[in-house]
């Protein structure tokens, strides 16, 4: 093999195991480089795009960055405070939606149970960070995770997002 080639192959390697190409994780802290708890600004010099407004309501919006599908971001006066996940957005605790929250509760036996605010049969399970600062929320629904959100508190356990 030429020098040349052995060069251009680990230029290749080096590209596929670029950070640009990695699955983001939604944590409770952040996804991907949206920090929860910094500003909209800082979001966006990182992205170094400008996010999509969705929902506007005062002091709070949800926006959306191309670069980050299936995921939307709250901001309250200026500060992302929270996700909301789409199906596709994989998180730290490995459940997401179409999972069994029994599972996702034994395997977090710290995890607390919520009573849903509209349905009876549904729950909040929130798997709060160790300093509890921030969270994961799973909505569930006859035993299934219906949605996932994370953020910090007390923004992430808003039920109604932006209202």
């Amino acid at each position: 093999m030429s020098y040349q080639t052995f060069l251009f192959i680990i230029c290749l390697a080096m590209a596929a195991c670029s950070s640009d190409d990695t699955v983001p994780v939604l944590t409770a802290d952040a996804y991907g480089t949206v920090v929860f708890g910094a500003s909209l600004a800082a979001a966006e010099a990182q992205l170094q795009t400008v996010g999509e407004p969705q929902v506007r309501a005062e002091g709070c919006s949800y926006v959306t960055f191309g670069r980050y599908p299936d995921i939307r971001f709250m901001t309250e006066n200026g500060i992302v405070t929270r996700a909301d996940a789409g199906a596709s957005i994989v998180n730290s605790s490995g459940f997401g939606v179409g999972d069994r929250s029994a599972d996702l509760k034994e395997a977090n036996p710290q995890i607390v149970v919520l009573q849903h605010k509209y349905e009876p049969q549904s729950h909040y399970l929130v798997l709060a960070s160790p300093d509890g600062t921030s969270a994961l929320v799973f909505e569930e629904s006859n035993g299934i995770i219906t949605t996932v959100r994370a953020g910090v508190e007390p923004s992430v356990e808003y039920v109604e997002g932006c209202g």
